[in-house]
């Protein structure tokens, strides 16, 4: 048996996850999403709002993780798994609090938690929204199975910081082949010939 946690918004950084009875067991806010916000991942325990973890993102210096009373630097924390930058994003590695390495795995439309030694132990699995034409869209969901039910606070933790560096990695992506498009422009004499 799984636990669905679904996202009310498509934002990693501002969204509450329901379980399936539509009832908030998280909430995650970043009152100001930019080059130097703190993002609280809370969570709701009999009707009461219970932080769990803070990331305080920075464009100059490390991000930060505060989770169980520790502070880490995430760089120090996550690592990237493999060599190469796939189309959907990069692997993510950690070291849990319990010892053990754990990865977030992309794939086309989400991602997969595996324990490091055990890849096919899946302990959570997101699903993007889907947005379809000739059928009703469903927003993202996080699948907690039965094997990460024990750290429930980091995968939730974890899944929004790489969420949202992939995402971040996608739009710096997008960006750079844009202006790589407009210098081609540019170099052949602009678009009318001027």
């Amino acid at each position: 048996m799984y636990q669905r946690l679904t996202l009310t918004s498509d934002s990693p950084l501002r969204t509450f996850l329901l379980d399936e009875q539509d009832m908030p067991q998280y909430k995650i806010s970043t009152p100001r999403p930019d080059l130097s916000a703190t993002t609280t991942v809370a969570r709701y325990t009999n009707g009461y709002e219970e932080e769990s973890a803070k990331i305080e993102w920075h464009s100059t210096r490390d991000t930060r993780l505060f989770y169980q009373g520790r502070i880490v630097n995430t760089k120090d924390f996550f690592k990237p798994s493999g060599f190469f930058r796939t189309r959907v994003g990069r692997d993510t590695k950690f070291k849990a609090p319990d010892g053990r390495e754990y990865k977030w795995s992309t794939h086309r439309r989400g991602m997969d938690l595996i324990q490091r030694d055990q890849p096919t132990n899946v302990l959570a699995s997101f699903k993007e929204q889907s947005i379809n034409l000739f059928s009703p869209s469903s927003n993202a969901y996080l699948d907690i199975y039965p094997a990460g039910q024990h750290m429930i606070d980091l995968i939730i933790t974890t899944f929004v910081y790489v969420e949202h560096t992939r995402r971040e990695g996608d739009r710096r992506s997008s960006n750079m082949a844009m202006m790589g498009a407009m210098n081609q422009v540019n170099m052949r004499g602009g678009a009318g010939g001027f």
